[in-house]
């Protein structure tokens, strides 16, 4: 018996042994393979042979009707079909020689189109090329279209180029549109047609001939401008370095070959609606109303005060009677500015004083500054986060304080309230419409006129 135990413990120690052998090996092989799935570099091989065509037939094989494979192809604009056609003709020249590709090959592709196309297209053509390859039974793994996804944003950072809005071609641009509408009164379909055939600059003269018929002109007039004297504001240095900017592509107009002025980064000439946005903002960064026509009013106006003839206005301005100039552009410098201040003595007593909560909110939170009308300001109302609040927000503010004293939750209550405070006063009505900016006391009766006792 002892002996029997004795062999029998022997083979169970066998038989232990061998099951963690086997569970050793096992436990190995899932090892290797977590360190080949994690960290291997996929040998996985495909065919070269990616189609348009290959793709229709993979539709088919699926069961997938004629009708709804044209609807698929719908579902492409015909651009973007057009770019997909053109990867692929890359992608047969870069495999020319090949019968099987790897995923490092998709990489060098990515390189190859680098050096073939624009680096901001190649993130479209990725893009595409990528559906074509899953389209063609080719499916990239998660880590595979993360390696992708580096290596095009790589491409993309480093062409990215920061500079300065002021060295923008736009912004030069949109100064040197001020500047001319400043020294002539265009109209914006005429600025729009210059060529630059027909600009010629003579010392501090500027020739600008027009090429087509506009509202009041023929083609072929030639309007002269004397050339402002400051250097910062020349009109000659802006259009120089506005042309030496950008190489623009030449139109065809009445059989011949002309330069348009007003053009984008990569040639093409402006939209009128481009040009009359880019003069908006100018206007609004220099804090005048944002609307084309106040260049000519500013224009004419100046002219005005130099105590020039009409008779030379309405030429400057092409006017033909003085009806239109006196209704739409005869406007006083003095209005384009109009600030009101509004004095407010402040209440007696402590805890309600207005300069106390002023300062104290004030001192709570960093406003962030916002451009207005041209220049940098401090909102009074303002977020946590310094950002300015939305009206309706300071409306809300409004209502609930007035429903934690027990007023009526409209904001015009408050208006109400001041008012019948000073009727009650025996404040003339005078002074209560000059106080509420009413124009008649029909709003001021009908609308907050209210008894103290009815709030």
């Amino acid at each position: 018996m002892e002996g029997e135990t004795n062999i029998q413990g022997i083979l169970h120690n066998e038989n232990n042994k061998c099951n963690e052998e086997k569970r050793d090996t096992r436990d190995e092989n899932i090892i290797t393979h977590k360190e080949v799935d994690v960290g291997r570099v996929d040998t996985k091989k495909y065919n070269v042979k990616l189609s348009l065509d290959k793709i229709n037939e993979n539709l088919n094989n699926m069961g997938v009707s004629k009708q709804a494979v044209d609807w698929f192809w719908r579902g492409y604009r015909k651009n973007l079909v057009k770019c997909i056609e053109t990867i692929l003709n890359h992608w047969k020249n870069f495999t020319s020689q090949w019968e099987y590709f790897e995923f490092k090959d998709v990489c060098k592709f990515i390189m190859y189109l680098n050096e073939k196309v624009k680096p901001s297209s190649v993130k479209t053509y990725i893009s595409y090329f990528i559906v074509i390859l899953s389209l063609n039974d080719v499916m990239l793994s998660k880590k595979e279209r993360e390696i992708i996804k580096k290596i095009i944003k790589g491409i993309s950072d480093d062409t990215i180029i920061v500079i300065s809005e002021a060295d923008h071609s736009s912004h030069i641009a949109r100064k040197l549109a001020i500047l001319i509408l400043l020294k002539h009164p265009f109209r914006m379909h005429e600025l729009h047609s210059i060529i630059r055939e027909n600009v010629r600059i003579d010392g501090n003269t500027i020739l600008i001939t027009l090429p087509t018929v506009t509202k009041t002109m023929n083609p072929g007039t030639t309007i002269k401008i004397i050339d402002f004297d400051e250097d910062e504001l020349r009109i000659s240095t802006h259009y120089s370095l506005y042309c030496a900017k950008i190489c623009p592509r030449k139109v065809i107009k009445k059989g011949r070959s002309v330069t348009p002025l007003w053009i984008k980064d990569d040639g093409v000439k402006i939209h009128l609606l481009t040009l009359q946005n880019w003069v908006r903002k100018m206007l609004t960064m220099i804090g005048v109303d944002e609307n084309p026509h106040s260049v000519r009013s500013a224009v004419i106006s100046g002219e005005k005060e130099k105590k020039v003839p009409i008779k030379k206005i309405l030429e400057l301005g092409r006017w033909r009677n003085g009806d239109t100039l006196k209704t739409y552009y005869m406007k006083p410098i003095t209005n384009i500015f109009k600030i009101q201040t509004i004095k407010i003595i402040d209440f007696n007593e402590d805890e309600l004083r207005i300069s106390t909560h002023y300062s104290l909110y004030c001192a709570k939170i960093c406003p962030r500054k916002v451009i207005k009308k041209g220049r940098s300001v401090t909102p009074l109302w303002i977020k946590d986060d310094g950002v300015e609040i939305h009206l309706l927000t300071l409306q809300n503010w409004v209502r609930k304080m007035l429903a934690m004293i027990g007023v009526d939750e409209n904001p015009h209550s408050v208006r109400s309230a001041v008012i019948s405070g000073e009727k009650e006063k025996k404040v003339p009505i005078e002074k209560i419409l000059e106080l509420g900016r009413w124009r008649n006391g029909n709003t001021l009766k009908t609308y907050y006129t209210k008894p103290i006792s009815n709030m």
